[in-house]
């Protein structure tokens, strides 16, 4: 709640934190994880992962040079 989509992404449990620097990642993750316990959620740290340049989120493709679509999903389509 109140956190900026530049900052975090939450769909469900997933949550996504944005940076575009290191500094500026290990803020944001502070914040988020405060943000976590206060509300007395837990994490599953083997789910975890940390420092990706590039995720998939919601049959996208999410990293510094902005969201596009899945190629897998485009194909997909493409097939029918």
């Amino acid at each position: 709640m109140d956190l900026p989509y530049d900052f975090v992404l939450v769909y469900l449990d997933d949550v996504i934190i944005i940076g575009s620097s290191f500094e500026k990642l290990v803020k944001r993750l502070e914040v988020v994880l405060a943000r976590l316990r206060a509300a007395n959620l837990k994490l599953n740290y083997g789910k975890c992962e940390l420092l990706k340049r590039k995720v998939y989120f919601l049959g996208h493709d999410v990293s510094g040079a902005g969201v596009g679509v899945q190629p897998e999903k485009v194909d997909a389509v493409m097939r029918k």
